[in-house]
């Protein structure tokens, strides 16, 4: 059966496991928790681009070290089916923040 909802929170990910993310096998994804994972901006930045997340309608990014680099979720061709993205407890500067609240279902508390 193909997995679609996934939760790591709390649980640190480096780099290397930001890329297994974003396997072929993970393509069914609906739900991914990723609340308090040490995700960065370049991280977020491969997901945010993997064709195979692109079903994604829930993502928690919640309480990681996201700063103005958050802003690519603000495209809606980017993940172009996310109904719902939590950022809270990310330090995104205001230029980016205002652009993030444009978009439908972005919430930066």
């Amino acid at each position: 059966p193909d997995l679609r909802h996934l939760d790591l929170s709390d649980r640190e990910l480096g780099p290397k496991a930001a890329r297994l993310l974003v396997e072929p096998k993970f393509a069914a994804l609906r739900r991914l928790g990723l609340q308090g994972c040490g995700m960065t901006d370049a991280a977020l930045k491969a997901l945010a681009r993997s064709p195979t997340l692109r079903e994604l309608i829930q993502l928690d990014l919640r309480r990681n070290r996201l700063g103005a680099g958050a802003e690519i979720l603000a495209d809606p061709a980017v993940l172009p089916r996310l109904a719902s993205c939590t950022l809270g407890g990310n330090v995104i500067p205001a230029p980016a923040a205002r652009r993030l609240r444009r978009r439908p279902g972005v919430r930066l508390r």
